[in-house]
């Protein structure tokens, strides 16, 4: 009976590791620019919402409007957020 309650639960926590991932809303910020809202919430771990802005705006840069990062507590979740635009290419800019 103990083995089915560990494989449970070791089955249980392998999906929630999976499941686990940063999403990248796309939004419009206040200048009327687009960007990104981060939710990397549930990996609990801001360094997850860095390297998605890395990986969606590449070797310009990301500016920050906006980050949250509450870890997770006994009675309530991780808030890990952030809200980037990309920086415009170095040629782009006037």
């Amino acid at each position: 009976m103990y083995i089915k309650i560990i494989s449970a639960a070791a089955t249980l926590s392998a999906i929630l590791a999976l499941s686990g991932c940063v999403t990248a809303t796309p939004i419009m910020t206040p200048s009327g620019q687009q960007g990104f809202s981060l939710n990397c919430s549930a990996m609990n771990d801001i360094g997850q919402c860095y390297k998605k802005a890395g990986e969606l705006c590449g070797g310009n840069g990301y500016e920050i409007f906006d980050q949250s990062n509450t870890p997770q507590k006994f009675f309530s979740a991780a808030n890990q957020t952030m809200v980037i635009r990309c920086k415009a290419p170095v040629s782009a800019r006037s």
